[in-house]
């Protein structure tokens, strides 16, 4: 069946002259020559995709795609039916994607097109092939988003796995308590996916959401990352400092690693949990906080209760708990996830949407994936770059997937193979170590100790040998976490 794109532009020559090319790749095309007459036509039918022009004499045009995203407010929708001869029915195009085509551009015109809902705006006569595959990429990734209501972020959702389904089922339940929520599961199965939804669906979701790192600073830090700190509190605090907490009031927090933090800031966050109670560092005074609390770990918090390293009281702060299982337990879903993963990758790379053989498909689903749904997403990124056609082929899987080592491949011990990780991965930082951390999914001290035990020393650029060590202490205070985070 044919893509139905609807055309709203006045200028009748450039309308007719568009409807051509537009047809001559392959879609069906339906034309209004006024803003008006496009708003009725969005009542009326759901389209693929809407192009439409950013001037229109007896409209704004903002407006107009804002009436067609369902984006407008009350007394602007009202206005534009009452002048469309008083439709009683809004846009049926909240889900299908714009793109603007325009003779003069601005910086802050497409900007505010983009806030509207646009997912491109592009100059009149803009190169036919330029055109097509940004209007085929607008249709391939609305038509995966549209067709799963509940796919957010990387698609967690997608398959039939009744796991997945019951986890959906609870977040609709308890979305509009403000009870807190753990979520456990390995790294990469998207638990902040899982938070950010719990999020939308409850009465705080148009308010903020924060979200604090707890492997990003170090257990020192992390109050002050959270509760704030008043001027002179310690050496260095030349300022006061809010805090996330107060600066999240009637939102929504998430910690991130929770298991991380150390016991006396666990206890502190008890009382926030409880009682709404915190106290910046450096003052005495017992503050009020109105916010709900989500977090997240990777770690097995039953171990680390009786190892002493969590607080059992805390753990037990949390009303629901949803654990997201790896992505080794649900084989049946990979080849509908790593479809839309791939056309995700395809329309970010600019690259015509792809599709993956099957004996790539076989290889894929064979493999463990040990990194879950974001080790599956930078394959299928990289895959994405490396093929040459509108298939992935098993060859152009990374080798780990496909099996097929390179020509120029040596086995290599464990160790080999992580310091030759670090090390890309410091290169791929700049040698921003906090970065390099967060990447490896190791805290900041882990790097650290992994730097000296393979003895690997930043190298200096070539003319700058006369630099001071103090650069290496600057990054090294940065890895540990000291001074304001």
């Amino acid at each position: 069946m044919k893509s139905v794109i609807l055309l709203i532009d006045c200028d009748r020559n450039y309308r007719q002259t568009c409807k051509i090319v537009l047809q001559g790749f392959g879609f069906e095309v339906v034309t209004a020559e006024t803003g008006l007459r496009g708003a009725i036509l969005a009542t009326e039918n759901s389209y693929d995709l809407i192009m439409m022009d950013l001037r229109f004499a007896e409209i704004p045009a903002l407006e107009l795609l804002a009436f067609i995203k369902c984006k407008s407010d009350r007394k602007k929708t009202a206005e534009i039916k009452k002048r469309c001869g008083d439709l009683t029915s809004d846009s049926l195009n909240r889900n299908t994607p714009v793109i603007i085509l325009t003779a003069l551009k601005t910086d802050e015109e497409s900007e505010l097109a983009r806030q509207s809902g646009a997912v491109e705006v592009l100059l009149k006569g803009v190169d036919n092939d330029v055109l097509k595959l940004k209007i085929e990429q607008a249709i391939a990734e609305s038509a995966t988003s549209v067709s799963y209501p509940h796919e957010l972020g990387d698609g967690i959702f997608l398959g039939d796995n009744p796991v997945y389904k019951k986890i959906l089922n609870f977040i609709d339940k308890i979305a509009e308590s403000n009870k807190p929520v753990l979520i456990t599961g390995e790294s990469g199965v998207g638990k902040e996916v899982i938070a950010r939804l719990i999020w939308q669906k409850s009465s705080r979701g148009e308010n903020v959401f924060r979200v604090c790192n707890c492997t990003g600073v170090t257990k020192e830090m992390v109050e002050d990352t959270l509760f704030g700190h008043t001027k002179g509190a310690f050496t260095g605090a030349t300022s006061e400092r809010k805090g996330l907490l107060k600066s999240a009031q009637g939102g929504t927090v998430f910690l991130d690693e929770i298991a991380e933090t150390g016991l006396d800031f666990q206890a502190k966050l008890l009382r926030a949990l409880q009682f709404g109670e915190i106290q910046t560092v450096g003052s005495d005074v017992v503050e009020y906080v109105n916010v709900r609390f989500l977090a997240a770990t990777n770690r097995d918090l039953a171990k680390e209760i009786v190892q002493s390293r969590f607080r059992h009281d805390l753990y037990y702060r949390f009303t629901f708990t949803i654990h997201v299982p790896p992505l080794r337990e649900r084989v049946d879903d990979l080849p509908r996830l790593a479809s839309y993963l791939l056309t995700k990758a395809a329309v970010e790379n600019l690259k015509p949407v792809q599709v993956i053989s099957d004996e790539a498909m076989k290889a894929i689903c064979a493999y463990t994936w040990p990194g879950n749904i974001r080790q599956l997403q930078n394959a299928l990124e990289y895959s994405s770059v490396m093929a040459a056609g509108s298939e992935i082929g098993k060859d152009d899987l990374p080798d780990y997937i496909s099996g097929v080592p390179r020509a120029d491949y040596q086995p290599q011990s464990l160790e080999e193979i992580e310091k030759q990780a670090i090390l890309d991965t410091l290169r791929y930082t700049a040698w921003v170590k906090t970065k390099a951390a967060k990447i490896l999914e190791i805290t900041p001290k882990t790097l650290r100790d992994k730097l000296e035990k393979y003895k690997v020393v930043q190298p200096v650029p070539v003319g700058k040998e006369e630099v001071k060590e103090d650069g290496a202490a600057a990054d090294d205070s940065e890895l540990d976490g000291e001074g304001e985070a």
